[in-house]
């Protein structure tokens, strides 16, 4: 699990580069057994779904979920008026694509 906000968002790369990438929520629900605690780190994952499984714990990820939207020049929650976060906004653009997702996660980490 990533400790720094860098290595937070390497590892959300990475994963959506192994695992697959999603839109519209975190993970699909395939990803959730009908027993047990998934293991959402080999998951396909949205950018904010990736950062949340890398990360060691939710201040690194809510951290790295941050500096992504300062990275992608996005609005704080302060000033957004979307029915979600920036960054799952962004995500679930249609025009989006994994590469896109995986190269602002890369630049972010930078």
């Amino acid at each position: 699990m990533a400790e720094d906000v860098s290595e937070n968002l390497l590892a959300a790369a990475d994963q959506i580069s192994a695992h697959g990438w999603h839109q519209g929520a975190l993970h699909p629900v395939e990803a959730y057994p009908n027993e047990g605690i998934p293991d959402m780190t080999t998951a396909p994952a949205c950018a904010m779904g990736a950062i949340f499984a890398q990360s060691s714990d939710s201040t690194t990820g809510a951290a790295a979920i941050e500096h992504l939207r300062e990275s992608l020049g996005l609005p704080g929650m302060e000033s957004w008026e979307g029915p979600k976060h920036p960054v799952a906004a962004w995500n679930d653009d249609p025009s989006r694509t994994a590469e896109d997702v995986i190269l602002a996660l890369k630049r972010a980490a930078e």
